[in-house]
C-alpha cells in the first residue's frame, strides 16, 4: 500500500500534507497586520467608490489620447447595454443569505458581487442578512 495515500486518510496525515500545499506557503507569507487593517481597507474602498464620479466620467474616457482606453470604454458600454435587464421578464426570485462583513469578508464580497450581477441582469434578488 502507498504510504502517502494511507497517511492522507489519518488526521495527522491530513495536517502533514496540508503543510506542504502551496496555499499554506502563501498563507504563511501574509503580513500579520493585514488582518488587523482589513476593516480600514474596506472603508478606503467604499470611499473610492463614492468618489468614482469625479475620476471616471464618460468625457475622460472618450477624450483620452490612448485608443485602447477609448475603444475599451465603447466596447464596455456596448456589452453593458446588451445585458442590462436582459432577464427582467423572468419569474425567478432569489433570496441570498448574506454573511456579515465581520464574520466573512470574502464571503460577503463574493455574494455581494453575485447579487449585483443578478440585479443588473434584471433578476429580483433580496438579501437575508445575519
Amino acid at each position: 500500500m502507498n504510504f502517502k495515500i494511507a497517511m492522507a486518510n489519518t488526521p495527522i496525515g491530513k495536517h502533514f500534507l496540508y503543510r506542504r500545499e502551496p496555499f499554506y506557503t502563501f498563507e504563511k507569507r501574509i503580513r500579520k497586520d493585514t488582518y488587523r487593517i482589513s476593516k480600514k481597507a474596506l472603508v478606503w474602498a467604499d470611499q473610492c467608490v463614492s468618489n468614482l464620479s469625479e475620476h471616471e466620467t464618460e468625457d475622460i474616457y472618450l477624450n483620452s489620447n490612448d485608443p485602447i482606453v477609448v475603444n475599451g470604454y465603447l466596447l464596455r458600454e456596448k456589452v453593458k447595454s446588451q445585458f442590462r435587464n436582459k432577464k427582467q421578464d423572468s419569474k425567478l426570485k432569489i433570496l441570498v443569505h448574506m454573511p456579515s462583513q465581520d464574520s466573512s469578508p470574502a464571503g460577503y464580497s463574493i455574494f455581494k458581487n453575485m447579487i449585483e450581477a443578478g440585479k443588473y441582469l434584471g433578476y429580483e434578488i433580496n438579501e437575508l442578512n445575519w
